[in-house]
């Protein structure tokens, strides 16, 4: 009787626990805006490290110019971490990369869908003309 009674009352506590679980590991891709470009191709690749709350990153840009000029691109790599954040009101699970180095970090908010939402230094959404969101694809 008693083993029931903790198997339902682990089923009901931790079964929401476990639907909470967000797994980030993968590639998205997605635009992001460009001041002085038409726009920027972006692809990120997270992977697990020791724990599914962090790991090392791949952060490739492509600068697409206006016709006649010149594509550029970069490639980043680091660390990223997930942690939880309150965002307009809201517990929102948000990926940090490169959280170890002030002047280079940057936040993506776990939406819903499982896609990366970029977010500004105070952890706003990034404001553009364009969906900013980074969809996973792998």
């Amino acid at each position: 009787m008693i083993r029931a009674a903790l198997l339902i009352a682990s089923l009901f506590f931790v079964g929401p626990l476990l639907a909470q679980q967000v797994l980030v590991s993968g590639v998205y891709k997605g635009h992001q805006p460009c001041e002085e470009c038409k726009v920027i191709e972006s692809e990120l690749e997270l992977m697990y490290g020791a724990t599914d709350t962090s790991g090392e990153f791949s952060l490739r840009d492509k600068y697409i110019s206006e016709p006649g000029g010149t594509n550029m691109a970069s490639r980043v790599k680091g660390d990223w971490v997930m942690k939880q954040d309150i965002i307009d009101g809201q517990i929102c699970k948000i990926v940090v990369l490169d959280y170890d180095n002030e002047d280079k970090i940057r936040y993506y908010r776990v939406k819903g869908d499982g896609n990366l939402l970029p977010l500004d230094a105070d952890k706003h959404p990034v404001k553009a003309t364009i969906d900013c969101t980074l969809k996973k694809v792998e």
